[in-house]
């Protein structure tokens, strides 16, 4: 449906912009599975090795743990802080 005014367009595509979440923005905190899966000491070592091996083959900026999880450059960061 086309505006007649233009004050109110621009009005609605500020307000979509506000609703909108920036894909820009970085995660302020991460998932909760990737939290257990970094302590838990039976998972920790599997995650590290899969880390390693997409590393190791440069997929690690492509694949994602979980759906929403971050990827596994990220991934092998957090293992080498907790360490």
């Amino acid at each position: 449906m086309p505006y007649k005014d233009k004050s109110m367009k621009s009005l609605r595509q500020r307000q979509r912009r506000c609703e909108v979440p920036s894909l820009l923005e970085a995660p302020t905190e991460a998932p909760p599975a990737i939290l257990r899966a970094i302590t838990d000491p039976k998972i920790r070592p599997k995650v590290e090795r899969i880390s390693q091996e997409l590393s190791n083959r440069g997929l690690s900026k492509d694949v994602r743990y979980g759906i929403d999880g971050p990827t596994f450059d990220i991934v092998k960061e957090l293992l080498e802080v907790t360490r």
